[in-house]
């Protein structure tokens, strides 16, 4: 018979083999489950990359297509008349921009400029002469937009419009200068140094020599071949007046000559100090070189270039947009949408600029929450589930392992048990009988003899019944045939068969019926409750030798009118509470000092729950005070 060391040491290898099973299995698993999070959380990565790229694509887009109309505009847009091209000297044609709804093709205009070559103002949306016969509602609206140009282009030093701030624009102009000088990383003595004018728009894109071969490359704009009285040369790819120093200077074969009346260079951005942008060009007219342009307004471009398509498009929640100009910030937009559910990434998402002129532009996007999809849900469950069918898994194989091993062991303690339960009635048996058949007893003790004979041989049958219908539960289960029997019939078969058994150990039986009981009918099979009774008396007299008073009472009682409840108990030391949960279980024995001196097989009780179950009826225990007792409920079978 294995002994408890041994026991604990398969046990205790069991675990570690299940163990190193489970991590063997669980660890693959784990990190396949994490690769396939972080490529849901790559996928979802990459789409929000890409709906960043089609965010900036349709802001250029947009504004590209808003640049070549502005690059499109002739020179002569940029005056307040211009003379038609019949020639007709007495007719006055009105510039496209001297309506004040001309500043909206390109997002935020405030209103277009122009400055010759003393760099003096001007603008369409007002004559130079006589503007007192404009309507006075037209003339103070154009009149505003106009003193707005000149205080920004003047607070930036590009520009000298007048020698005192026009009436009601004093304020106006301190503001700028004032925001301008706490910006400004210069001192007053630089600042008065600053040129004003066409060369200080050269000074925005970096050119102080003016328009010179190196940097002045721009498109040819077409003009009419009726229009053309003066010539250009072009040198490089750069447009230049015929009569310029660096016509002069370029090299014989750089020079071809055209003939235009005017020539434009594409459009240039920039970002003034006071937070305006502008775009502006060169163009020469009969030899004579203007900067005209168009000042924007930083809030209103961004409103409402930038700011529709980033609310528009699907970006998870913290996703942010920044924006700059030549490395200065122009704007920061964050999503606040409330997201499912994710992980914060705040990586880089994508980083890009406009096209030229606005290559000055540049878009950086940091990632927000990195949202959780339905392929994210699915994994979750896949993993749920692949949890609990590992878990659930191995804690069977457990549990099952466990139980093989303390089957085993029970299994060897019964064929232990049932060898010696086995050997000792045949023993004495033998002993016995070798006693009478030599002739060394006389009369008296003959008959003693053959009484231990015939105990031992109950004993013995007794032992052999419960094996037997040990092996018939196992191959078919019980066999009950039940019918009606009365109370106190079943009470006086029960005493007759068992009377003998108890008095023989020493025991008393008593049996007390309850009047409630005396008439009542169950269904049962006889023969199997007379062994159930058998078997839960012997349990008694086995457990209780040492029991004082050594009785064993047999009740019967009806607590109600449902039911009978037979209860057998006994006056000896009790059941280890421990041992309640597991006392009818087969081969099962609590192990004490009790059980290990007394003989018994574990499967007494055992088949006791088994066939009290068959009957339709329950069997528990309870510990009384001295002894225990068990309790047999059956349904009544009458029409009480």
């Amino acid at each position: 018979m294995p002994s408890r060391n041994d026991t604990d040491a398969r046990l205790t290898r069991l675990k570690r083999l299940l163990g190193l099973l489970f991590l063997g299995l669980a660890i693959p698993a784990g990190l396949l489950i994490r690769q396939g999070f972080v490529q849901i959380e790559i996928a979802e990565f990459r789409r929000q990359q890409l709906i960043a790229e089609d965010l900036v694509r349709g802001i250029d887009a947009r504004l590209s297509a808003a640049i070549r109309i502005e690059n499109a505009r002739p020179a002569t847009d940029f005056d307040y008349a211009v003379t038609p091209a019949d020639g007709a000297a007495n007719v006055l044609q009105l510039s496209p921009l001297s309506s004040l709804a001309a500043a909206g093709a390109f997002p935020g205009t405030i209103g277009y400029f122009q400055v010759d070559a003393d760099g003096q103002l001007s603008t369409p949306l007002l004559p130079t002469t006589e503007r007192e016969a404009l309507p006075d509602a037209e003339r103070v609206a154009k009149t505003s937009v106009e003193n707005e140009l000149a205080d920004v282009l003047e607070a930036n030093r590009l520009v000298e419009f007048r020698a005192s701030p026009a009436p009601g624009r004093e304020a106006e102009q301190d503001r700028l200068r004032s925001e301008l000088e706490e910006s400004a990383a210069i001192d007053t003595l630089q600042r008065s140094d600053l040129r004003r004018g066409q060369a200080a728009f050269d000074d925005l894109v970096g050119n102080s020599e003016g328009v010179n071969e190196a940097d002045a490359q721009f498109a040819l704009e077409s003009a009419s071949a009726d229009e053309a009285d003066a010539d250009q040369v072009i040198v490089t790819g750069s447009r230049i007046p015929a009569d310029s120093p660096a016509a002069a200077e370029a090299p014989a074969a750089a020079v071809r000559v055209s003939t235009f009346a005017s020539a434009l260079e594409p459009l240039r951005f920039s970002l003034l100090e006071t937070g305006h942008l502008v775009l502006f060009r060169n163009a020469w007219r009969d030899g004579e070189r203007f900067v005209q342009g168009l000042l924007i307004d930083r809030a209103t471009f961004i409103e409402q270039s930038i700011e529709p398509a980033f609310v528009s498009a699907s970006f998870a929640a913290g996703t942010r947009l920044t924006a700059s100009a030549a490395g200065n910030g122009l704007t920061s937009l964050s999503v606040t949408n409330i997201a499912r559910s994710g992980r914060v990434d705040g990586s880089s998402l994508y980083t890009a600029r406009l096209s030229p002129p606005l290559a000055d532009i540049e878009f950086a996007l940091d990632s927000g929450v990195l949202e959780r999809g339905p392929g994210f849900n699915l994994l979750i469950w896949t993993t749920i589930a692949l949890v609990g069918v590992l878990v659930g898994g191995f804690f069977a194989m457990y549990r099952f392992g466990v139980e093989q091993m303390r089957l085993a062991r029970q299994q060897q303690n019964f064929v232990s048990a049932v060898s010696h339960e086995l050997k000792t009635p045949l023993t004495s048996i033998r002993m016995y009988g070798e006693m009478l058949k030599s002739g060394w007893a006389d009369d008296e003790k003959k008959q003693t003899y053959y009484e231990y004979i015939f105990d031992e041989g109950e004993r013995l049958s007794r032992l052999i019944e419960n094996v037997l219908q040990l092996a018939r539960l196992n191959n078919d289960g019980p066999t009950i045939v039940s019918e009606s029997v009365g109370v106190s019939e079943l009470l006086d078969v029960i005493r007759s068969k068992l009377s003998t058994q108890a008095e023989r150990a020493g025991f008393e039986l008593k049996f007390v019926i309850d009047p409630t009981a005396s008439d009542a009918v169950i269904s049962a099979d006889i023969d199997a409750l007379t062994q159930v009774f058998i078997n839960l008396i012997d349990n008694a007299i086995k457990f209780s030798g040492d029991a004082a008073p050594k009785e064993i009472v047999i009740t019967a009682r009806c607590p109600d009118n449902s039911s009978v409840v037979f209860a057998i108990r006994d006056f000896g030391p009790g059941i280890p509470p421990a041992a309640m949960k597991r006392l009818f279980e087969l081969f099962y024995r609590p192990d004490n000092e009790l059980t290990r001196t007394t003989a018994g097989t574990g499967i007494g009780l055992a088949l006791v729950k088994q066939f009290v179950t068959a009957m339709s009826g329950r069997v528990d225990v309870k510990n009384q005070d001295p002894g225990a007792e068990f309790r047999l409920i059956f349904p009544r079978a009458d029409d009480a």
